[in-house]
């Protein structure tokens, strides 16, 4: 996702979906990544992310759903940023 002030001002926001283990949780021992996801839940998902933001009077895309092994690249560059910012 996206979002900002104005079109010409978007920047990336990806967001992280996560679902509580099986030992947490039983109804989502089978979601291993987002094809799992039901359409619907989808659906709701995008919804909250469009608006959500409208308090805020922010533009925000919706572009989609990445799967698990983006995610864990997502993951990766904010602990690598995160790890940077320590060392300066």
């Amino acid at each position: 996702m996206k979002d900002g002030k104005t079109i010409d001002t978007l920047e990336n926001d990806p967001k992280i979906l996560a679902y509580p283990v099986e030992s947490v949780d039983k109804r989502y021992k089978n979601y291993n990544d987002v094809s799992d996801i039901q359409e619907l839940d989808k659906l709701i998902l995008k919804d909250f992310f469009s608006n959500y933001k409208n308090n805020e009077n922010k533009i925000v895309l919706v572009e989609g759903f990445g799967d698990k092994k983006t995610a864990k690249e997502i993951i990766q560059k904010s602990i690598d940023r995160f790890n940077k910012s320590l060392s300066s």
